[in-house]
């Protein structure tokens, strides 16, 4: 008798442990994030902290708003969608694919990158004319892509560009490695890199942009809550720390 009590007791001793450590069912099924790949660098470490907070697991996937806006349309299964392009998400609430509020998160600016040594002497906008330069740019449906073109048009200047890249990333590694001579990217990108320099300041006329986030048609209240966490001080702290701005 002595021992099936103890039998029992170290039974429910597990129980209770397995419980306090694994959560509920619904902990274990993840949020899943399709973001703007310039928060490659961030939106980990804010989902890190959101899981320690609830124990609610995520899993994001990255790259450019237009990519992620035609994913979406195509049907794919999402909680949350995060834009560089507040108008990306206007469209998809005009389809009826935005289940709640849409919140703006941050914001970042075009800055021009070039490789640590600057080969190119790069020197400003000026020298994207250059037909000697080697210029990258986003692809002109993608977020960097408009926001470059518009610093281009605000300066009148007409770029000699070699290349249009599919997110502000891909354009980012062509400059980290050298392959062109400059690109337009985000401030925060070039923050985030040791291979590469912002030559002058950034844009922040016609180069700022705006990052939105919102739940997306048949998420469920995990979502809406991780979405209330990116307006917290953990989150904001995070995306201050990387260099983006408070909307």
């Amino acid at each position: 008798m002595m021992q099936r009590r103890w039998l029992w007791l170290l039974t429910m001793a597990f129980a209770i442990v397995a419980s306090a450590c694994g959560g509920s069912s619904a902990d274990d099924e993840p949020i899943v994030i399709l973001a703007a790949s310039s928060l490659t660098d961030v939106l980990p470490t804010i989902a890190d902290e959101f899981t320690v907070s609830t124990r609610i697991p995520v899993d994001v996937s990255f790259a450019g708003s237009s990519t992620l806006r035609e994913q979406i349309l195509e049907g794919a299964p999402a909680d949350i969608f995060i834009s560089a392009n507040p108008a990306i998400m206007a469209e998809l609430a005009q389809v009826g694919l935005i289940d709640r509020e849409i919140v703006s998160i941050a914001t970042n600016t075009i800055v021009i990158a070039a490789p640590a040594d600057n080969p190119g002497a790069i020197t400003g906008l000026d020298s994207l004319a250059d037909p000697d330069a080697v210029v990258g740019l986003c692809a002109p449906d993608v977020p960097c892509g408009l926001l470059g073109q518009a610093v281009l048009d605000a300066a009148g200047v007409e770029a000699s560009v070699d290349t249009f890249e599919p997110s502000v990333r891909a354009l980012l590694a062509k400059v980290e490695l050298g392959e062109v001579d400059a690109g337009l990217v985000y401030d925060t990108d070039v923050r985030a890199s040791t291979e590469v320099v912002a030559i002058g300041e950034p844009f922040s006329d016609a180069g700022e942009t705006t990052y939105v986030a919102a739940s997306l048609v048949g998420s469920g209240e995990s979502g809406e809550r991780f979405i209330e966490f990116l307006g917290g001080d953990i989150a904001s702290t995070i995306l201050d720390d990387a260099g983006f701005g408070t909307p």
